[in-house]
């Protein structure tokens, strides 16, 4: 009896699999910023001449957060005489770092946000590798010779207290990239899509359509823009 009153008040303890890392709420309460919706659609290689990368993440602020994470998502290649280590900085405070296994190996990890750090609703996140070679070979260069490519679908992700309800918190939630339908009515009350293309930030040019479209949402035109964050 005990046992079975234990399984009805916690089921989730028993059903939920233990490789599940989700934030384990409504996909409306559930923010997502990807390194792609952050300008970097090809994910971002970090290599010797190039051993870090930073990106800046505006959380919602009139939803709430319970829990805000950063998954990191990729691949590494270390040769076996190197020793590098992968970094990450939140507002130039070091939350993680981790030495990575030579050869070629997959990244795969969750570092929370502290709070103090979410507070003010900005999050700079630094991704930094710092590796040497360390064989006996007389030579002024010692690099590592690493490569680290981090996934374009690593995230920065937090689990709202309520859905994004404001027109702020709308804005945020967008991707660098945008698209917004735009509708004209013609004098016969037919729908006139009017597309929208951006060609540099702020900036968009308008190309009328020659079609007529019915009253569908899914048939309106877009406006592709760049948003500031």
């Amino acid at each position: 009896m005990i046992l079975l009153a234990f399984f009805l008040v916690r089921p989730a303890w028993f059903t939920r699999d233990a490789d599940d890392h989700s934030l384990q709420v409504p996909a409306d309460r559930h923010f997502v910023k990807t390194l792609a919706g952050s300008g970097h659609a090809d994910g971002v290689w970090l290599t010797d001449n190039s051993p870090s990368t930073s990106y800046l993440v505006t959380l919602p602020a009139d939803s709430g957060r319970s829990q805000t994470r950063l998954h990191l998502a990729g691949t590494s290649q270390i040769p076996d005489n190197s020793t590098v280590f992968l970094s990450v900085s939140m507002d130039g405070q070091q939350v993680f770092n981790n030495k990575l296994a030579p050869g070629d190996t997959e990244i795969e990890t969750y570092i929370d946000v502290p709070e103090q750090i979410a507070a003010d609703g900005q999050v700079r996140v630094q991704i930094r590798a710092d590796g040497t070679r360390h064989d006996e070979t007389c030579t002024p260069d010692h690099s590592a010779g690493l490569q680290i490519h981090l996934d374009p679908d690593s995230l920065v992700e937090a689990a709202l207290d309520q859905p994004i309800h404001t027109v702020r918190d709308a804005v945020v939630s967008w991707d660098r990239n945008v698209t917004i339908a735009l509708i004209d009515q013609a004098s016969n009350g037919s729908l006139l899509p009017r597309k929208w293309v951006s060609r540099s930030p702020g900036q968009a040019t308008r190309s009328p359509s020659r079609r007529t479209c019915p009253n569908r949402m899914d048939a309106a035109p877009s406006w592709s823009v760049r948003t500031a964050h």
